[in-house]
């Protein structure tokens, strides 16, 4: 089977950091990424993507994301559910980032440059 996703988009606010008792890092952001058309009214179509990362990649987002920051992750997609307060089951999908590169805009000729931060989950 395969579950794989790819995407670019900037973090919509800065990312949440977490340790854990027992040591584990994790990351959590939300990405913006504009669909490649408009509504039928003109108006540009944007989805928000909930991201999770985890150990050394979950420290590296951490110390260089930041809102409004470029990026492109790899990963999978990971469904959940519960049941919440009223005794109703939710389901929730996110993105579980296996690799990210952190991209930067030229202000003054708006090309997009790679920082060569290249982020990895093996860390």
């Amino acid at each position: 089977m395969f579950n794989q996703v790819l995407f670019a988009g900037r973090l919509t606010k800065n990312p949440e950091f977490k340790e854990f008792q027992n040591g584990n890092k994790q990351c959590r952001i939300t990405i913006a990424v504009q669909r490649p058309f408009r509504a039928t009214n003109g108006d540009k179509l944007t989805d928000f993507f909930n991201v999770t990362l985890w150990k050394g990649l979950a420290e590296n987002v951490f110390s260089h994301c930041k809102t409004g920051s470029l990026v492109i992750v790899k990963g999978r997609l990971e469904n959940n559910n519960y049941t919440n307060k009223e005794g109703q089951q939710v389901f929730t999908n996110e993105i579980i980032a296996e690799r990210l590169i952190y991209l930067t805009t030229n202000n003054k000729t708006n090309e997009i440059e790679s920082d060569d931060i290249e982020i990895d989950s093996k860390e």
